[in-house]
């Protein structure tokens, strides 16, 4: 290998590092280990939970209502590239980076989303909801 080669080798390598490095920065933390917390459905910051197709992102989890009486629960974190952008919108889970999609169950709806999320445990007593693992 000549030095020309060498250098080019050396900056493809830094610059595919550098990708790979910022690809995973976000503002929110994914849940490490097992996951329980709980959600007050009377507090203002779950006011989204009001309605049927809204959500909340809490400790690395995304709760969305679904119906009138249902809750789901996945990880924030996206299977495709682990960035933390998975939201719910129009009857699915989606990642705003790159369009991955997830059903109810946390399987994956299209290429990008072949990977899956982690589904969680919701139970309700009343206007509290226990998400856990």
């Amino acid at each position: 290998m000549n030095r020309f080669q060498f250098l080019k080798h050396l900056g493809l390598s830094g610059a595919a590092l550098l990708t790979a490095l910022t690809a995973c920065q976000t503002g929110e933390v994914a849940p490490v280990g097992p996951v329980d917390f709980e959600v007050d459905l009377n507090d203002q910051d779950s006011l989204p939970l009001s309605r049927v197709g809204g959500f909340i992102v809490r400790n690395g989890v995304v709760v969305a209502r679904t119906t009138a009486n249902t809750f789901v629960a996945v990880t924030h974190t996206c299977s495709h590239e682990g960035r933390q952008q998975v939201t719910w919108r129009n009857g699915e889970f989606y990642c705003t980076a790159h369009g991955a999609r997830f059903n109810t169950e946390g399987k994956g709806m299209n290429k990008e989303g072949q990977g899956g999320l982690t589904v969680y445990s919701i139970e309700q007593k009343g206007n509290l909801l226990r998400i856990h693992s």
